[in-house]
């Protein structure tokens, strides 16, 4: 079993990090790794296995979107 950081497991995926730290906030991820009382930015969270695969699924069923312009 391998742990990635956040970084890694969205570039395997082909999307942002921060669309991957969106969907953990909103819950899509359950088996995201949880935050450590204390930790702030600047800090990495690393996924196992198990949670990279749950990711992979989030990542093939959502959507595109398309930017917002006024």
């Amino acid at each position: 079993m391998s742990e990635r950081r956040t970084s890694d497991v969205a570039r395997l995926l082909g999307i942002a990090p921060d669309l991957l730290r969106k969907w953990k906030a909103r819950g899509f991820l359950s088996k995201a790794p949880g935050g450590v009382s204390g930790q702030g930015r600047g800090n990495e969270c690393f996924w196992s296995d198990e949670a990279v695969e749950e990711a992979r699924r989030v990542a093939e069923t959502r959507k595109p979107t398309k930017a917002r312009t006024r």
